[in-house]
């Protein structure tokens, strides 16, 4: 990877950033789906499970200093698993892209462009992440410095602004559905995390990687708490996974009496931004990947092919159906997976191996 240093809370808000843009587009959607009206309370039950999860995942991760997840790959398994760990990432980071960009183009479609085509709005994101990749993984993560505040804030002001349209009542039946989903199906709902994992693939780029991923949880897990809270106290249950794009209608409700009347266009900006740095990041590290596994001494070179792969896979969905089928197989098998188990797996093995060399030693 690159050998730029990121700081402490570069990646802090950056992390930030990037775990956002699946919380205010359908990941809201799908919870109230299986869980009803426990979604409030089946998110800080995601937020303990999240924080058992990644405890272990990261401690694990914290004997490796300097290295990334594939050099800790190669450890435990030799070239087979150094590769085989490329081909899982790279497959994931494309796949969450070509998903968040379908989902925001239909949903920016609607509120923004209702007339133009859907291939026209791609090109604006297309374009946007191009010049963001160009930029490189510092230059993004810079950029999420400056963005991840004005997010915070951005949600902060919605939350105070529609605090007495908060009823707890939403809020029960406490398990929602039914008690069992609750507890064994939502025991591997982590998607909420899964801007966690870029922190495995940065390694020794990061000045201070336990501060890092400490920080980044505490702000992940208020951010989905803040949003949680909004969305399902105000947006009861069943009518929740009526909306697609949630925090639309919500800040539809944010008024400053007949001066400041489309705070949602705000809003909608401010989404725009964290959709590009989301997109430009997962780009960035597909670059930065097959840059090393063909050897490729100039990664721009292969920067517009990337982006122009990404192009030709989002017009492959022409159905927002098919968009919302496949986001829900991501979420429910893909990320626990690819973030996760296989992820959780490598690092026991490579701490094994580890372990049994430290004995050797004695």
């Amino acid at each position: 990877m690159e050998d730029a240093k990121i700081g402490v809370w570069e990646c802090i808000a950056t992390i930030g950033c990037v775990n956002i843009i699946p919380l205010v587009l359908t990941i809201p959607t799908f919870t109230a789906q299986n869980f009803g009206t426990g979604s409030m309370f089946h998110t800080i039950y995601s937020i303990i499970i999240g924080a058992i999860s990644l405890g272990i995942l990261f401690r694990l991760f914290f004997k490796f200093p300097g290295k990334d997840f594939f050099e800790i790959s190669e450890y435990a398994g030799g070239k087979f698993l150094k590769y085989l760990s490329y081909i899982i990432v790279i497959a994931y980071l494309l796949t969450s892209t070509v998903i968040v960009l379908s989902e925001f183009n239909e949903n920016i479609r609607n509120i923004l462009f209702k007339n133009a085509p859907s291939e026209y709005v791609y090109l604006l994101f297309i374009v946007g992440m191009f010049f963001g990749v160009l930029s490189g993984v510092k230059g993004i993560f810079r950029t999420g410095m400056i963005i991840g505040p004005i997010i915070l804030s951005a949600l902060l002001f919605m939350f105070f602004a529609l605090f007495e349209n908060i009823d707890t009542t939403n809020y029960f039946p406490a398990f929602g559905n039914s008690f069992s989903d609750f507890f064994v199906e939502g025991g591997f709902r982590i998607e909420i995390f899964e801007g966690m994992f870029l922190i495995l693939l940065m390694g020794g780029q990061l000045t201070n990687v336990k501060k890092a991923s400490i920080g980044s949880f505490i702000l992940v897990s208020f951010i989905v708490l803040l949003v949680s809270a909004l969305l399902f106290g105000i947006i009861p249950y069943p009518t929740t996974p009526e909306n697609y794009f949630p925090f639309s209608e919500l800040s539809r409700l944010i008024s400053f009496g007949r001066f400041v009347q489309r705070v949602e266009a705000l809003y909608t900006l401010i989404w725009l931004l964290a959709v590009y740095l989301y997109i430009s990041l997962d780009a960035s590290y597909i670059t930065q990947i097959l840059s090393k596994v063909f050897n490729i001494k100039y990664p721009k070179r292969i920067m517009l092919l990337i982006c122009m792969l990404i192009f030709g896979i989002t017009l492959l969905f022409k159905s927002y159906i098919t968009v919302l089928a496949v986001r829900k197989i991501f979420i429910t098998y893909v990320i626990p997976f690819a973030t996760f188990l296989y992820s959780l797996l490598i690092m026991i093995i490579a701490t094994a191996k580890l372990r049994r060399k430290e004995n050797e030693k004695i």
